[in-house]
C-alpha cells in the first residue's frame, strides 16, 4: 500500500529491498516472511497501536530462525536485533546480514529459549561463519543480547558494532548518515 510504502519510505528503505525480501502488507499490517532455504518457515507481523507504540506477533507455532537466514556468508555475517536494522544493510549493500526473531531480551531475562531455539536452527550455516558482526541495538536490553550471542557463538570471531552519537541502530545510522556511512 501506499502507507506502507511512505512508512518504509521515511526509515530510508526503498521498494527493491522490499522487494527482494518479499515484505508485503496484509489487513494493514506490515509481514515479514522468514525463509530457510527458500520456503516460508513463519512470518512476523508488525502494527502501529491507537498510541502510535508498535505491536508485533507471528504465525502459529513458528520455526524460529533468524530474518534473513538465506543471506548468512561463511566469510561474515551481521546480526542484529530487528527486520527493519536488516532491511538497512540491504539498502547499504551489507545483504549478508541477519536479524534475531524475537527482539532482545529484557535485561532481567534469565532464560534465553527463543534465542537457542533459533541457533538451534540456525547452527548448521552459522558454525561455518568466520567473522560475526554483532550489530545489536545501543541500549540495555541490546547490550544483553550483544553478550549472549557472543557467549553462544563464540568470543573469538564476535566483533562489535559502535553506532555513532545519537544512533541506536542501523535503521538510525541510514536515516541520519545514509547508506554510505
Amino acid at each position: 500500500t501506499q502507507s506502507a510504502l511512505d512508512f518504509f519510505q521515511g526509515r530510508g528503505i526503498d521498494e527493491a529491498v522490499l522487494d527482494r525480501l518479499s515484505v508485503s502488507v496484509e489487513n494493514g499490517n506490515l509481514v515479514f516472511p522468514f525463509h530457510k532455504d527458500g520456503e516460508v518457515c513463519f512470518v512476523k507481523y508488525r502494527s502501529r497501536t491507537k498510541d502510535g507504540g508498535k505491536r508485533f506477533w507471528s504465525s502459529k507455532n513458528p520455526y524460529k530462525i533468524f530474518y534473513g537466514y538465506d543471506d548468512i556468508s561463511s566469510e561474515q555475517t551481521i546480526i542484529c536485533e530487528g527486520e527493519l536494522d536488516k532491511l538497512s544493510f540491504e539498502v547499504a549493500d551489507l545483504p549478508a546480514s541477519i536479524s534475531v526473531p524475537f527482539g532482545a531480551p529484557s535485561v532481567k531475562q534469565t532464560s534465553f529459549s527463543d534465542l537457542d531455539e533459533c541457533l538451534e536452527h540456525t547452527h548448521e550455516k552459522l558454525d561455518k561463519v568466520e567473522r560475526i558482526v554483532l550489530a545489536v541495538d545501543n541500549d540495555p536490553s541490546g547490550k544483553k543480547l550483544e553478550e549472549e550471542l557472543a557467549r553462544r557463538l563464540g568470543k573469538e570471531r564476535c566483533f562489535r558494532v559502535i553506532w555513532p552519537e545519537g544512533c541506536k541502530d542501523a535503521n538510525d545510522v541510514l536515516i541520519t548518515y545514509g547508506k554510505e556511512f
